[in-house]
């Protein structure tokens, strides 16, 4: 049996493997690879500098071979334990991140950056709404309800909310996201760019049924003169400071990146906390980024800020009332969150 493309989508590797693989190795049978071919080619890739995408490799090439030793294919994987050889990586900042002042010049930057459109406008998503990378590229459109300003995020799409839907199932409801009126008109034209039949809400270049790549965004921030300087994670961290800096209060800003809560109790309930003050929050901020732009005077939050001792259960009970809903959501009503 060869390493042929049959064979590894038997093999079931990781999705989306970082680089054409079996070019090297494809003239192969899989029982006369040796390790000292599977070494060649992550060394191949380390002498690049690639050493993330070597480690994917080494990752994706296990797999393969473990499952053809599973099948009775062979006998040894060539692919084990090469990570005690791999070169080791730079110390690296990771998830860098922009202060205030900076902002300025990275909104002109995305607006007039020569590349698809579609890119620009979810870097401009992930700098309104804080999400993770993660959570935009695997957004859909029956995620967003127009009418009530929200975006749903399922929580198994949640990094904080995943072992809780691995022991608690559907118990828990979806992440809810308040949207500015900025957001929603990105999210409005984004659906327009889809093609036909596209699934996510950011299609794939060349699959319609994909999402974008894990490195688009971050790909078209470095090249657009930001590398080693900001990531899109890292404007989430751009975010939680410049609101913390004007006096926004810290739970609404933590429930908003949708953060850890040391407090388990607390934990269960407070990704659907806060949405009328964070709703105002971000809209200040979607404001306060559009100032920033143009060059004009900034709002001011207090503007923004709800009126002391409104909590978050009025608004809950009054407007996050889903039964049957157009987004196809599970029903979320007050008491269940």
């Amino acid at each position: 049996m060869a390493l042929t493309d049959t064979a590894i989508k038997q093999a079931k590797p990781a999705r989306n493997p970082p680089v054409p693989l079996t070019t090297h190795l494809k003239r192969f049978l899989i029982a006369d690879i040796s390790r000292g071919d599977v070494l060649e080619l992550i060394r191949r890739i380390e002498r690049r500098g690639a050493l993330v995408s070597a480690r994917k490799v080494r990752t994706w090439l296990n797999q393969i071979f473990r499952f053809a030793m599973a099948e009775g294919l062979i006998d040894v994987n060539p692919a084990a334990d090469l990570d005690i050889v791999a070169e080791t990586p730079r110390p690296v900042r990771h998830n860098p991140f922009l202060q205030v002042n900076e902002l300025p010049g990275l909104l002109r930057t995305v607006t007039h950056y020569e590349c698809a459109e579609k890119t620009r406008l979810g870097i401009r998503l992930l700098l309104l709404t804080g999400v993770r990378t993660g959570e935009l590229r695997a957004a859909t459109p029956d995620q967003f309800d127009f009418d009530k300003g929200i975006w749903l995020v399922p929580p198994e799409g949640v990094k904080q909310l995943r072992s809780r839907v691995r022991t608690q199932g559907n118990d828990i409801p979806p992440y809810v996201i308040p949207l500015s009126t900025q957001a929603i008109a990105i999210v409005q034209r984004l659906m327009q760019l889809r093609t036909r039949g596209a699934r996510y809400l950011l299609v794939h270049r060349y699959e319609p049924q994909e999402m974008i790549s894990e490195n688009t965004l971050n790909t078209a921030i470095s090249r657009m003169g930001y590398k080693g300087r900001l990531t899109g994670h890292g404007i989430r961290a751009t975010i939680s400071t410049a609101l913390n800096e004007v006096g926004f209060v810290e739970e609404w800003i933590e429930a908003q990146l949708s953060h850890a809560d040391a407090n388990q109790i607390r934990a269960a309930y407070n990704h659907a906390e806060y949405v009328e003050p964070r709703r105002r929050m971000m809209q200040y901020w979607a404001d306060f980024l559009d100032a920033l732009e143009v060059g004009v005077p900034p709002p001011t939050p207090e503007a923004y800020m709800p009126q002391i001792g409104r909590g978050p259960a009025g608004f809950l009970g009054s407007q996050l009332e889903y039964g049957n809903n157009s987004m196809g959501a599970r029903g979320l009503t007050a008491e269940s969150l």
